[in-house]
């Protein structure tokens, strides 16, 4: 028989495993693990958010959103290798890339207009790869914070997650 107990015990459980980015399923099968955002140094206005995420049918995470209290604005990112040849301007002189240590091999930043998730494969959104880029930040990102992240796919579906700000990866 199950008790008010068990029941409230449940709940609560389910809930710190959202809050503490441990795993989050709405039941429209899309599951998110290891939820985290870098502490940010206190001289910077950008920020990043990292985690895994599982859909059961195939789909695509098209955009992310924060509130206005967290950053203005969050991209999907990734990073690339690139060679000394690739040109990271676009016509008009403005860029949309980022160099991260210079050229000749090094790694590129770059907005992606969507991440294609498989079904039922894991996708690492994670340092040195895909990430959600925030930026314009309102403060920095202190460890104990928590960040209130919005999913978009391109099914329609949504799923509001809130992320841990830490030091390092769970």
């Amino acid at each position: 028989m199950i008790t008010r107990r068990t029941l409230f015990a449940a709940a609560v459980g389910s809930l710190l495993l959202v809050s503490c980015g441990k795993s989050s399923d709405n039941n429209n099968g899309l599951t998110v693990a290891n939820a985290w955002a870098r502490q940010s140094p206190s001289a910077t206005s950008f920020g990043a958010i990292y985690f895994d995420i599982t859909s059961k049918d195939a789909d695509t995470l098209v955009s992310v959103s924060v509130p206005a209290s967290v950053a203005k604005m969050a991209q999907l990112h990734e990073m690339v290798a690139v060679s000394a040849a690739t040109d990271t301007t676009m016509a008009g002189g403005t860029t949309d890339t980022t160099i991260a240590g210079g050229m000749n091999g090094e790694m590129v930043m770059q907005h992606v207009d969507k991440i294609e998730l498989p079904a039922g494969a894991t996708v690492s959104l994670k340092p040195g790869g895909y990430h959600v880029m925030l930026m314009e930040l309102a403060k920095p990102l202190a460890v104990g914070d928590t960040i209130e992240l919005t999913l978009t796919f391109g099914s329609g579906k949504t799923l509001a997650l809130k992320v841990p700000v830490q030091e390092t990866a769970p």
